[in-house]
């Protein structure tokens, strides 16, 4: 689950650098944000959905296809 996490954050980080250099100006990733990255090495995309926990704030889980 550590793994899952700290993978989860290095995306949003990486997101946000992508954003930042393809527009020009700074842009974040918020709650609502459409992302849609590409791993072109290895030809994968991040996958997410909505997953209904009962109560939040609306999580989403992110996976990757190999």
């Amino acid at each position: 689950m550590k793994v899952l996490k700290e993978t989860s954050v290095l995306i949003l980080i990486l997101a946000n650098l992508c954003l930042t250099k393809a527009s020009g100006k700074a842009k974040f990733v918020t709650c609502g944000s459409v992302v849609k990255l590409v791993n072109v090495d290895y030809k994968t995309r991040l996958h997410s959905h909505d997953v209904k926990y009962g109560s939040g704030s609306g999580q989403q889980v992110s996976t990757f296809f190999y």
